[in-house]
């Protein structure tokens, strides 16, 4: 089994990205990005950011993800987040 090291960056963030909260609850319910962003009332792009940790949804946002996804939905973000791999 490989270990952190073994991993190049681009797969360690690639498996950062398929830990995020919102994109394995999605997943796991077979719902589109655009499904999502239709009930998050936000953009298509603005899910894909979010699930590349490119941005963090804003504390209104992430009240309507908890309400949709689940409670803990802002803990499990910041511990996500918080292991972001570096990319060289």
């Amino acid at each position: 089994m490989p270990t952190e090291t073994d991993t190049n960056p681009e797969e360690a963030f690639r498996e950062w990205v398929d830990k995020n909260p919102l994109r394995r609850w999605r997943h796991h319910e077979k719902i589109s990005i655009m499904r999502a962003a239709v009930g998050l009332g936000v953009t298509m792009t603005t899910i894909q950011v979010w699930e590349r940790g490119t941005a963090t949804p804003t504390d209104g946002n992430m009240d309507n993800l908890e309400s949709v996804v689940g409670e803990g939905t802002r803990k499990a973000w910041a511990r996500w987040a918080k292991n972001q791999p570096k990319v060289v």
